[in-house]
């Protein structure tokens, strides 16, 4: 490329248009910013097409009674818009924005460079995502297994699988499995599933579940060797034996930074962002969403997204950044987190309490014949301030909204406790896990 090619001037480049870019660039060029925005895959990114609205509308079926795969697979087909993203195309272009369907990546500060054009903008935003992390594991061939990306997507679900990896993708996963009637294996590597992101008690209690739906759980498990052939053979680091007919990796993700020409404006490949979203402190270079790493949850990127819009547009009422961002992971049933953990607590140097409550302390377990789920609040000592809270059992994902809210508020466990919630609802599960903390 000339130095004579011709540059246009716009106030903010986005590069990726995954659920993060893609609000960011709509909300800004609502605001009359000037805005072009960049992918080569599917805009909208992963969330509507291959993992949380797929994977929702497969785990709802699941659930069901006497499940019919081709059922499923027509709603999800549906829902997903038989993966096709002209809606959100042309909702970008609704809104002002240049859509450029190619790769894009920084040739000098504030300038960007795809499909032989370049861009140069005040703002650069970075929301290229993230890509799954592919294990170094001894016969491991990365053409011959799935990612959650395939399995989300697939037009037969396998007869069995092993999925390793005990997060949220790897449980939801398992849970399908068995919600279908296939022979499922979890391997996960760590003592408890979800990665010590949920007290034990919860952790625990999900893995109960997964086994009495069927999945054939092995948590503290490393895979020492796989074998390819008509089936795949998965060897432990104890020694036992798995097969299946396909291998599913949900072993995490990580930041992509790769190929978007950090080099070029003298950034590492593994930057530092900031409170305020900047690049290795450049107030002209931003990142959001998974590409951060803070919080790598569709919510999480919208949130980011809305935050770095006040920012850029200068407002002042600017929302606080929640360092309690709740999670959830939509097996049957949903298990939900703010916070911190007790022990993730203590290892932050703060002294807490915690406080516990179990499903069958409410009616609703009795009326609905509930698995007995629980819940686990986390406060601070002495202020009874709460810094966390993780639970599972029914409609819990919509519960820990309550909580967060709670947190937001500054209102103390012992508040909480004196709090009247309707009967009889689930969230009443709160009180005397409440009332148990403030003592």
């Amino acid at each position: 490329m000339s130095s004579s090619t011709e540059v246009t001037a716009v106030d903010v480049a986005v590069i990726g248009l995954g659920s993060a870019g893609e609000r960011l660039a709509t909300k800004l060029a609502e605001t009359g910013r000037s805005v072009v925005g960049f992918d080569p895959g599917r805009i909208g990114g992963e969330c509507p097409f291959t993992a949380c609205m797929p994977s929702k509308v497969l785990l709802h079926h699941a659930a069901s009674h006497r499940p019919v795969w081709a059922v499923a697979r027509a709603h999800r087909d549906d829902v997903v818009n038989d993966l096709d993203d002209s809606g959100h195309h042309g909702e970008l272009v609704d809104a002002g924005v240049e859509v450029v369907r190619a790769r894009a990546a920084m040739v000098e500060e504030h300038v960007v460079e795809a499909d032989g054009r370049r861009w140069r903008a005040d703002t650069v935003v970075i929301a290229t995502g993230s890509d799954p992390v592919i294990p170094p594991i001894d016969g491991l061939d990365g053409d011959r297994v799935w990612t959650s990306d395939d399995f989300m997507t697939a037009t037969q679900l396998p007869e069995s699988l092993i999925v390793v990896g005990g997060g949220a993708i790897g449980c939801e996963s398992a849970a399908i499995m068995a919600g279908f009637g296939r022979r499922v294996a979890l391997v996960e590597a760590e003592d408890a599933l979800l990665g010590g992101s949920v007290d034990p008690l919860v952790s625990d209690l999900l893995a109960e579940r997964l086994r009495r739906s069927g999945v054939d759980v092995h948590v503290g498990s490393s895979v020492g060797k796989v074998t390819h052939g008509d089936d795949d053979l998965v060897r432990l680091g104890d020694g036992t034996e798995l097969s299946g007919a396909r291998l599913l990796l949900a072993t995490g993700q990580s930041p992509n930074w790769s190929g978007i020409g950090l080099e070029s404006v003298g950034v590492g490949d593994r930057p530092e962002v900031d409170g305020e979203q900047r690049v290795d402190g450049r107030a002209w270079l931003r990142a959001i969403g998974d590409v951060d790493g803070r919080a790598p949850w569709t919510h999480g990127a919208n949130h980011e997204a809305d935050r770095l819009v006040e920012l850029l547009t200068g407002q002042q009422d600017v929302r606080a950044d929640v360092s309690g961002m709740p999670n959830c992971v939509f097996t049957d049933p949903p298990v939900g987190s703010v916070g911190s953990t007790a022990q993730a607590a203590r290892d932050a140097g703060l002294s807490v309490v915690t406080g516990t409550a179990r499903y069958s302390d409410v009616a609703r377990y009795s009326t609905d014949r509930l698995f007995d789920g629980a819940v686990v609040v986390v406060a601070e000592s002495g202020s009874g301030r709460i810094v966390g809270c993780s639970g599972i059992g029914a409609h819990f994902d919509d519960v820990v909204s309550v909580v967060t809210a709670l947190m937001v508020g500054g209102v103390t466990v012992g508040e909480a406790a004196r709090m009247v919630i309707p009967f009889p609802t689930m969230a009443q599960i709160l009180t005397p896990a409440f009332a148990a903390a403030a003592h």
